[in-house]
């Protein structure tokens, strides 16, 4: 939550507006301890976090904004150590409260007493109070929103994932069940099968599938790796870590393969590879 410019704009306007020797704003986090935000000073007096926790504990029991005009003769606190130890006498600590929620307090005091605070410049802290308020809530919103949008955009980047998952796991369960059907063909089968793998749209004369003397004769022993590979019904992924090459690597063997086998895809080259070999299939 990006509001530091926001909270900081409120506190010095207070401190301008009333005159003040220091502002703090003070939020609460979500166990409810106090934290000193921003913390603002006269230039003759030093800028620190020190405040009474007596009056901020008080605001926040209450829900009341509380306006000292001199702490030492307020009955309330003459048993508070804390005050009495410091040199601030008039002190205004306001709740900042949208609806129900306290977000935080506006606490702003001065060192001498015959110059106190008004009940005019308690109502202007309040304003500035619950503009502070306003600007924490929706710097909140925003915050929750764009969470919102993060927390579904990785929902969808998890479903693609599955579903790409379930396409590969379906993919290998389709290539190895074809490979295993074509595998078990016996050799009149096959070639029927061939022929209708090899048949072509009118306008692209097919290759044909039929095997040729000597066609795998020319394949080379890495060849003749991947193409058993293929005959298995792995996919180019799973070829590509058992024979430890990359996915592009092997696209291009079976390119070079496809060619020397004057075939046009796996399913043919598989089916050469089952006539050429019947019984390593069987």
């Amino acid at each position: 939550m990006n509001d530091d410019s926001t909270l900081t704009t409120v506190i010095e306007r207070v401190m301008k507006t009333i005159r003040a020797d220091r502002g703090l704003l003070l939020l609460l986090d979500a166990a409810g301890a106090i934290t000193a935000r921003v913390a603002r000073a006269r230039p003759d007096v030093a800028t620190d976090e020190d405040y009474s926790m007596t009056v901020a504990r008080h605001v926040l029991t209450t829900g009341q904004s509380l306006w000292l005009t001199d702490f030492t003769r307020d009955e309330r606190f003459q048993e508070s150590d804390s005050l009495h130890a410091r040199d601030w006498l008039t002190v205004i600590c306001v709740p900042m409260r949208w609806g129900d929620r306290v977000h935080g307090l506006i606490y702003v005091d001065r060192q001498e007493a015959s110059d106190a605070f008004s009940e005019d410049d308690l109502r202007l802290v309040e304003e500035l109070a619950g503009f502070g308020a306003l600007a924490l809530e929706r710097a909140e919103l925003v915050t929750r929103e764009a969470e919102a949008r993060l927390q579904a955009t990785r929902a969808e980047e998890r479903t693609r994932e599955r579903e790409a998952v379930i396409q590969r796991i379906l993919h290998d369960l389709q290539s190895s069940m074809q490979g295993l059907a074509l595998m078990n063909l016996d050799p009149a089968t096959r070639g029927s099968e061939a022929s209708a793998v090899a048949t072509a749209p009118p306008s692209q004369p097919a290759r044909e599938a039929t095997p040729r003397p000597g066609r795998l004769a020319q394949l080379t022993d890495r060849e003749r790796e991947l193409v058993a590979l293929v005959a298995q019904g792995l996919d180019n992924r799973r070829i590509a870590d058992v024979a430890c090459l990359s996915e592009k690597t092997v696209r291009n063997y079976l390119t070079t393969i496809y060619e020397k086998l004057g075939v046009e895809n796996r399913t043919q080259a598989a089916l050469l590879l089952a006539q050429a070999e019947p019984s390593s299939h069987r």
